[in-house]
């Protein structure tokens, strides 16, 4: 049973032609797609940042107690 043919095919039969895989794309919804700072991503991103800043504010903090701690005990 042969297979039919594209309309490209037709055209140039002398190319070669192969199947080719469908491409999968990345599932978004709509509303993704109009309102992207609500988006899962952007969400995660934003959840990720807030992370980050409390560890780098509680290391900050940490680092100026030591520091004072330090400062204290030097000048005695």
């Amino acid at each position: 049973m042969a297979q039919p043919k594209s309309a490209a095919q037709s055209l140039y039969p002398h190319l070669p032609s192969a199947a080719r895989e469908p491409i999968k794309q990345r599932e978004r919804s709509l509303g993704d797609a109009l309102w992207p700072q609500l988006s899962r991503e952007a969400k995660a991103k934003e959840r990720d940042q807030a992370l980050w800043d409390e560890i780098c504010k509680r290391n900050r903090d940490i680092l100026l107690r030591n520091l004072r701690e330090a400062n204290g005990r030097g000048g005695r």
